[in-house]
This record gives C-alpha cells, sequence and structure tokens, in this order.
C-alpha cells in the first residue's frame, strides 16, 4: 500500500530532474515531461529490457534519423530521477539501429529474445511479406540475429509494434495493424491500410483507412495465425472504426492488461483494457475498457498521446507504477505558472512519465476457514484454534480464532483441522458443565483436531485460479458435557413417598432387618430356646407390649394375641417396602452412583473417592433389659467422613454373643444394626455386575475386608470406593409424651420411623492426606 509520500506523488507527479537540464529562462515543462530525455525532435516509443529495468530505451529523431537511445532512471518514495540520454551504443541497440525503419517497439520475451518490426525495402534478407512485417530476433554466438516470422503473423499491409505476454512455455503476441478485414464490422475489426483511402460500408457509413490491434499465441515454438481482436468476447470495445495503435501488455502472467492508444475520441489518448488470458488453452477475452485520465496537466490531454510502457518488474507487492508514454502536447505555448512564463512543449513528441496506480501480482486464494459447533452452530466455542498445514501434516500457521482467513498458493497442497484448546471443569452451577469439544467421531481435541471439510479427502490445492477467490472451508467440532455430581446423596431423601420414608428397618431392641425373608424366620427364631427370654424383643411373644404367651387369664390372652398378630401384620407391611427400599437403594448406586463416580474419577486422574456409610438407628428408649443373642461375634470397622476436618473417623466394633445391649445410648444396638443394614445390602449390590467386577479389582474396600482402622486407612489410599457402617446411637428428633403403645398419637408408635438404615454416599478428593469435596459437586 502506498505510503502518505506515495499519496503526495500522485497529487504533484514532481520529476526530479539532473543537474545541467533546466527549462531556458521564461519556460516552463508540461507536468510530467521528462526534460533531460526530450530533444527539439521527436522522442518517443518508450521501452525496457528485462534485465536492465532501470534502463529506458526509446527512438528519437534528434540527429535526423529514428535512432535508438538509452537513459538511467531511478524511483524512490515515489519520486522518478532521470539521467541526460546517451546514445544506444550497445550491441543490440547498434543492431537494431540498423533497421533503419524499425519504429523503435521492442518486445522481449526473455533477455535474449523478442520482436521487432522493419520495413520491407530496407530489410530484404528477412524474406519481409509486407510493408512493415514483424520480425524475431536472438542472443546467439554473441551476437543479435533476425528472423521472419512468415505470413502466419504478417500481411501485405502494415504490421509492428508488438507487445508479448508469457506464462510458462506460451507466448501471446498482441500488435497494431492495418490489414484489410474482407467484412469489417464490430465482430471482424475496421482494420484498412492507407489512413487517406475510404471504403462505402454496406450500411452507407464511409470507412477510412485505420489499425486494429491483433493476437496471436506460440506454444511449442509454433505460432498460431494472427486474428483480429474484435473477435474475442468483448473485442469491439478495443477495436473500432479509429485508429489503435501501440498495444503494450501489463502483467501478463497474473491480471492481464493492455494499454493502447486510439483516437476514437478525436485525437489520441490511452485506453487500459481489462483482459481475461488463457494460456493453457489460448483464448482471450476483454472485460473492460477505459479511457486514462484526460484533462490538463495529466495523462492524456486534447493532444496525441501514444506508445505507453511500464518499467519491468511488473509484479510487485506494491501498486504505484510509473507511466511511460509519448505526447506531443503544448508545442504551443501556453500560460505558466507564473505570469511572466510560458508552459510548453520540448520538442514535438516528447517522453512523458506519470504516475499509475496497477495492481500485479499473483491472484490470491483467500481461504477462510470457520470452526463450529456442531450442536449448536451459533454458539460461541472456548478457546478456538485453526492450523494451516501442509500435505505432510506440518503446521505452517496457527490462529487462535474460531473464524480466520489464510492466504493460500495456488498449486499447493494443504490440510487444515482445527478445534478447540478448551479441556478444563469450570463450577459454576449445577447445570451442565461444558468439560472439552471433540471431533465428530467423538476424539477429543486435547488428542487430535478436527480436519475440515475438504480436508476430509486428503490434501487440496487450488489450480487455475485467474483472480482473486475466496474459499470457504468448514470445521465441525461437538461438545462434551459434564454433569456435576452432588457433594453428598442421602438416600432417604431421595424417597418422596412419606410411606417408604417412615418405615422401621428393625423390631424394637432387634438388630436384624426387617425384611420379607428376614422376618419369617425371625418370627420362629423368637420361639426357639436361645430366645426363650426375649421378651425385650418387640416381635417376641413374651415382650411386654405386644406378647400374649404368660398372659392370664385366657380372655385377656387372647386380646393380646390378637393384638400381636396385628403388629406382625404391620410388620410384614413394613418388610415389603424394605425390600423395595433396598432394592431402590441398591440399583440407584450401581446403576446411576458408581457410573457417573468411575466418569469422574477419569476426568481428574484418578483422585477422587466415593465413601459409602450406611448408618443405623435406634430411637431414645434405653434399653433395660436385653443381649446380643447371634451365634456369631459382630467384628468390622465403623465410621464416617468428616466433611469438617477433611479426613475418615474410624473405629474398630467387635461384638460377641451375649454382649449386653443394655444402656441409655443403645450404642451397641446401633453398631449390630449397621453390621446386619450393611451384610443385607451387601446381598443386593453383589447381584450387579459392575459392583461385583469393581470388588474383582480390588476397587471396593469393605468394612469388613480388614481387622483395624489403620489397616482400613492404609487400603483406603489405593483404593476409590470405600464402604462404612456406623451406628449412630439414638434419634433424639422424636420423643413421645405418651409411654407406651396407645392410641397412635405422641405415643411409641411414632418411634417407628426412627429405627432406620441410611446411607450417605460423599464425593471427595485425596489431597495429600485430606479427604476434600471437590469443587465441581454440587450440595
Amino acid at each position: 500500500m502506498r505510503t502518505s509520500l506515495l499519496y503526495l506523488c500522485l497529487l504533484c507527479c514532481t520529476c526530479c530532474l539532473w543537474h545541467g537540464c533546466t527549462s531556458p529562462r521564461g519556460v516552463e515543462r508540461p507536468r510530467g515531461n521528462l526534460e533531460p530525455l526530450n530533444s527539439s525532435a521527436d522522442d518517443f516509443a518508450p521501452s525496457f529490457h528485462p534485465n536492465a529495468p532501470e534502463e529506458l530505451f526509446f527512438t528519437s529523431s534528434r540527429r535526423g534519423s529514428e535512432d535508438l537511445w538509452s537513459a538511467r532512471f531511478q524511483t524512490q518514495a515515489g519520486t522518478l530521477t532521470v539521467h541526460p540520454p546517451l546514445l544506444d551504443s550497445s550491441g543490440f541497440g547498434r543492431w537494431l539501429s540498423s533497421f533503419l525503419a524499425n519504429e523503435g517497439t521492442v518486445a522481449f520475451i526473455s533477455p535474449t529474445e523478442g520482436i521487432a518490426a522493419a520495413q520491407r525495402i530496407q530489410t530484404p534478407q528477412l524474406q519481409m511479406t509486407g510493408g512493415m512485417d514483424l520480425f524475431g530476433f536472438l542472443f546467439r554466438d554473441g551476437a543479435w540475429h533476425a528472423f521472419p516470422l512468415g505470413e502466419t503473423l504478417n500481411s501485405p499491409a502494415w504490421d509492428a509494434q508488438p507487445t508479448v505476454g508469457r506464462r510458462g512455455d506460451t507466448v501471446l503476441l498482441i500488435f497494431a495493424s492495418d490489414r484489410m478485414v474482407p467484412l469489417p464490422g464490430p465482430e471482424h475489426g475496421w482494420s484498412r491500410p492507407f489512413a487517406n483511402a475510404s471504403t462505402l460500408l454496406p450500411q452507407g457509413d464511409t470507412l477510412w483507412g485505420n489499425a486494429d490491434l491483433y493476437y496471436a499465441f506460440r506454444v511449442g515454438g509454433r505460432w498460431s495465425p494472427a486474428r483480429n481482436l474484435a473477435e474475442v468476447p468483448g473485442g469491439q470495445l478495443v477495436n473500432t472504426p479509429a485508429h489503435e495503435y501501440f498495444p503494450f501488455l501489463f502483467c501478463p502472467e497474473y491480471r492481464p492488461r493492455l494499454l493502447f492508444a486510439s483516437n476514437r475520441s478525436g485525437d489520441f489518448d490511452l485506453y487500459l483494457a481489462e483482459l481475461d488470458v488463457d494460456f493453457a488453452h489460448q483464448r482471450l477475452a476483454v472485460r473492460s475498457v477505459r479511457a486514462l485520465p484526460k484533462g490538463v496537466d495529466t495523462i492524456n490531454s486534447s493532444f496525441a498521446e501514444l506508445s505507453p510502457a511500464i518499467p519491468p518488474p511488473h509484479a510487485r507487492p506494491d501498486s504505484l507504477r510509473w507511466l511511460f508514454f509519448a505526447s506531443n502536447r503544448d508545442t504551443l505555448p501556453r500560460p505558466g505558472t507564473d505570469p511572466r512564463r510560458v508552459l510548453r512543449n520540448v520538442g514535438g513528441l516528447d517522453l512523458y512519465a506519470f504516475p499509475i496506480e496497477l495492481e500485479c501480482r499473483p491472484p490470491r486464494i483467500t481461504y477462510t476457514v470457520v470452526v463450529l459447533d456442531q450442536e449448536n452452530p451459533a454458539r460461541p466455542l472456548r478457546q478456538p484454534v485453526i492450523e494451516l498445514r501442509d500435505a505432510q501434516g506440518t503446521v505452517r500457521e496457527r490462529r487462535t480464532a474460531q473464524q480466520t482467513s489464510f492466504e493460500l498458493r495456488p498449486g499447493e497442497f494443504y490440510t487444515v483441522a482445527g478445534g478447540s484448546l478448551y479441556d478444563s471443569l469450570s463450577c459454576h452451577s449445577p447445570e451442565l458443565q461444558l468439560i472439552f469439544y471433540a471431533t465428530p467421531e467423538g476424539i477429543p481435541n486435547r488428542q487430535q483436531l478436527s480436519l475440515s471439510e475438504r480436508s476430509r479427502t486428503g490434501a487440496f490445492a487450488f489450480t487455475g485460479v485467474t483472480a482473486d477467490t475466496t474459499v470457504w472451508d468448514t470445521i465441525w467440532i461437538r461438545p462434551v458435557w459434564y454433569a456435576p455430581p452432588q457433594c453428598r446423596w442421602m438416600f432417604s431423601e431421595m424417597l418422596r413417598d412419606p410411606l417408604r420414608r417412615s418405615v422401621p428397618y428393625y423390631q424394637t431392641a432387634f438388630w436384624e432387618v426387617n425384611t420379607s425373608a428376614n422376618l419369617q424366620r425371625h418370627l420362629w427364631l423368637f420361639r426357639t430356646s436361645v430366645y426363650r427370654d426375649a421378651g425385650f424383643i418387640e416381635l417376641h411373644p413374651d415382650n411386654q407390649y405386644f406378647g400374649y404367651r404368660s398372659v392370664e387369664p385366657a380372655a385377656l390372652r387372647e386380646r393380646r394375641r390378637q393384638r400381636y398378630d396385628r403388629r406382625v401384620s404391620e410388620y410384614r407391611a413394613f418388610a415389603r417396602i424394605v425390600d423395595q427400599n433396598l432394592q431402590l437403594l441398591a440399583d440407584s448406586i450401581t446403576h446411576i452412583i458408581l457410573p457417573r463416580f468411575l466418569e469422574y474419577n477419569a476426568r481428574r486422574g484418578g483422585q477422587a473417592k466415593l465413601i459409602i456409610t450406611l448408618a443405623a438407628y435406634s430411637d431414645v428408649r434405653p434399653i433395660l433389659r436385653g443381649d446380643y443373642r447371634g451365634s456369631d461375634t459382630i467384628a468390622y470397622i465403623s465410621g464416617s467422613y468428616d466433611s469438617t476436618a477433611s479426613h475418615l473417623r474410624l473405629t474398630s466394633v467387635i461384638i460377641r454373643p451375649g454382649a449386653s445391649l443394655v444402656g441409655a445410648d443403645n450404642d451397641t444396638l446401633s453398631k449390630l444394626r449397621a453390621y446386619f443394614g450393611f451384610r443385607e445390602l451387601l446381598q443386593y449390590l453383589q447381584r450387579d455386575s459392575l459392583f461385583a467386577a469393581l470388588r474383582r479389582q480390588g476397587q471396593i474396600l469393605l468394612p469388613t475386608d480388614v481387622t483395624t482402622p489403620a489397616e482400613f486407612l492404609r487400603r483406603s489410599q489405593q483404593t476409590p470406593i470405600l464402604v462404612l457402617a456406623e451406628g449412630r446411637q439414638y434419634d433424639p428428633t422424636v420423643v413421645p409424651r405418651k409411654w407406651g403403645y396407645i392410641d397412635r398419637e405422641d405415643d411409641f408408635y411414632e418411634l417407628d420411623i426412627v429405627r432406620r438404615l441410611d446411607v450417605f454416599v460423599d464425593l471427595v478428593e485425596a489431597q495429600g492426606s485430606l479427604l476434600r469435596k471437590p469443587p465441581c459437586c454440587m450440595p
């Protein structure tokens, strides 16, 4: 892009002239006049050699004949500096000047090959076809050599002023000719020899002799026949019934444009045509034609402007160029900027140079790619990333953007991948949390980015691009969500049915769980000799409140028997609910809690732990008489998770047969209930395949697996799932005012809901020796 200095140059068009070239006193030169190069004769046909981009060649008649002259020039910071010219004495200059009527227009195909024109009568050795013919020249064996181009290009009329463009081995030639068009018209052209000769057209118009522009392609060293530019699409915009002269191809390799002179507006002006050139198929089209700016002290004037040329190299990052041309403006003086001075040309045709904005660069392939959320394309992504890679997968560029554009090179192979670098578990709410993104196939982006749609079938390339092109592509990724776990899960709180929440799990003063299967065994057991004097148990036949065996008289015994049966029926109903609750509890652990924990633990690198605590309660009534009648010694590790201290509270429990239950706090009874509640639930859990597999893998530690708290603590450090049982003495929240089973209002019946088994599940993370609640769990 131009700097402010370049803009200033465009406004002022300053030409810094070499010392000793000031204008005569009282005379100014028109804007853009290259005074150090011009003479009182004609100076025209600027051209440039590919190997000398800062050397200008032009034709001058200042010595009485048209000779080739040269001058050095420099462009810097938007300013053009020219040096005084010298008669070109190089080998090429002397050789070209030997053709007396060469018109000075030379088109170089390469530094050692080109095309020029000469008159037949003065160059009989070239086997010329017409009055002025095109001929080729080569530098070979240390000298320049000319060779005829033949009738494929030349005609019996005037053929001259060549310009060439090349892409690979294919050469495009455009030149001026006044050869006769058989059927003049917009689609065929208008050229006719002899400017003063006229032709009456069928529609009654008069066509005067004129020159059109022609073109031909060379492929494999062979030239195609020359064709009138009017025959190509849009060609009628170039060739008109007026004269078209001095074609000059600019930027043929990327964005071809044709500069030429035409007097279609009355005087000769310079025009610019946008071309489409298909070098591969030798096709040509004209997209548009416009006149260059016209006015006082600009490129076009009310006089003649001829022979445009732009110095090489054409392909450059910037767009500021210097347009060289010849003009016979101001041969008669006009008032200058100072009233004491006049403005006048140096000679007849003078050389001029004006700045002009013309881009010449490879066509830009703007590849725009966007990464989108497959679930909701409108949802912004977190930490997006896009990689541009070569065909081997090497990263060429990396952008941290959801949408970006890369400029690709035509013909090069690329692959593009992208996704998101986000890989975190932020805990702002109990709702679903985004943890990372994955490819559509489910591979996390932290392991593999997702390929773009164009890259899914392999590396891609863009060929045959002749104009700036924008290409769109999409990368799809899908979010992976995580449901934050609960910090603590309590079984009793998940029961919605009040009856299920208030059901007693134990008979008064008894330690085994009241399930349907157990109840039948208990009723039988209470009639055995071991339990002969165990009337402290609620459903024992000799119980203080419901027993009947030792009651007299018979009538009272019968009423007590009926009361006993009603209480047994109640416990049968309770047992059915306990059965359902235990099954629901086991299913909740195995189907919901364990799978979620395993997923969470994997995300947290194995630092998480799941603590399942079974808690058993007695009611507030103290046991005044009673003992443990089981035959086995009960031994386990009792404990629970202390969230305040962030560690486990563990004790060893050993209860032998015959151990007393007497005490105000019911401690021994609640410990027995915790143990038997654990054993009952374990039967349900072991039926599940996941629980059984985890148990075999050593990932579950039970309270009966070890004998000491220290051993449990040591093993818990390597085990993710811990099961504890704890007797919590009595529940003081329910204290009846009526002491006895009386009318079911504020009496002992109210205590049924207290004799329960509850389960607490805590999710924690190991942080050294501490077990802390994770940041992402819900209360």
